[in-house]
């Protein structure tokens, strides 16, 4: 893809999560979006086809970024450490990113989503699912199915993640350690 057309693709996804948090998901109209975006509404239809195609794969390309923060070497720490540090990038993520954070909260429960969107949005909930059943099979993780489990903590992130923003409170190393500790009692055997 030429930068151009990267630039224009860009501009689409920024228009969008913008008007996102103005209009919500349902109030998006494409010409909106392709007046913020400041380009015509015509050219908007060539590089995507319809709201429900836009939505989808910016929604795809939010969750490849969101699941590109986890290092690498994840799997070399202990269970615990593993979970802080999803805990810590998450948090920040989000903080960070509230545009976004709005964005897929309300694509989530929209009558839009793709079954490849869902399926993409699996990936860091297998990997989550995953250390849960190492944390489990080493006695350190509550003998509990990994919905409840996830569901706690994302509940948890989401809530929080919200609070931080609306009370504009700093991160720092000492509150993501508290924060998480109350989680890790929560899921520790």
């Amino acid at each position: 893809m030429t930068n151009q057309k990267a630039n224009k693709r860009d501009a689409i996804f920024e228009a969008t999560l913008s008007l996102c948090s103005e209009v919500g998901i349902a109030g998006l109209k494409m010409s909106a979006i392709a007046k913020q975006a400041r380009i015509a509404s015509g050219t908007l239809y060539l590089y995507f086809d319809s709201k429900v195609v836009l939505l989808n794969t910016l929604y795809q390309k939010l969750k490849r970024e969101f699941i590109s923060i986890t290092p690498a070497n994840l799997d070399e720490l202990p269970v615990k450490a593993q979970l802080f540090t999803l805990w810590q990038q998450s948090l920040r993520y989000f903080v960070n990113r509230r545009q976004e954070l709005f964005f897929m909260e309300q694509f989530l429960r929209s009558p839009f989503i793709s079954d490849e969107s869902l399926a993409a949005s699996q990936g860091f909930t297998q990997r989550l699912c995953g250390i849960l059943a190492l944390g489990r099979e080493q006695m350190i993780i509550k003998n509990t199915e990994d919905d409840l489990l996830v569901a706690l903590m994302n509940g948890y992130m989401r809530s929080l993640s919200e609070k931080v923003i609306r009370q504009n409170i700093t991160l720092d190393e000492s509150f993501e350690a508290e924060t998480f500790a109350l989680c890790w009692d929560a899921l520790r055997a």
